[in-house]
């Protein structure tokens, strides 16, 4: 019995049965001999810069306020919830989504290639822009 990604974000009746049936008949699991060594460094690559992100822009904040953040809607968060809880919250949120995406590689052909980008993206437009204000602060 086959279920797809689709059958599961489109919750019919049907495919609610459908899925507690395979769900009884046979056991999910994700080994690690199914992931390539590349997705698994791709992982830790994006986690780790997300972590190194939110350690920057709390460094950053610090330093120069909420109004160094860039990002609107995370200074409008800092500004409600403070810098630490909204920077801890949207980073969880983001590794969660990082572990999501990840896992779907597989079945998304074109998802691997999509954080590769990212990756880069993130490293160009957070960490080095960071980094620079931080080191120009020493």
């Amino acid at each position: 019995m086959q279920i797809t990604f689709i059958d599961i974000l489109n919750p019919t009746q049907s495919n609610v049965d459908l899925f507690r049936v395979a769900a009884t008949e046979q056991k999910i699991r994700v080994t690690p001999k199914e992931f390539d060594q590349d997705i698994l460094l791709l992982a830790m690559l994006l986690i780790s810069v997300q972590l190194l992100d939110g350690f920057f822009t709390g460094i950053g904040v610090d330093i120069h306020g909420i109004s160094a953040e860039g990002n609107p809607l995370l200074r409008s968060f800092m500004l409600s919830f403070g810098p630490v809880p909204t920077l801890v919250a949207t980073k969880l949120i983001t590794i969660c989504m990082t572990v999501f995406l990840i896992l779907m590689t597989r079945q998304i052909t074109w998802l691997k290639a999509a954080l590769k980008w990212t990756l880069g993206f993130y490293l160009f437009a957070a960490i080095i822009p960071w980094s620079l204000i931080i080191l120009e602060q020493l």
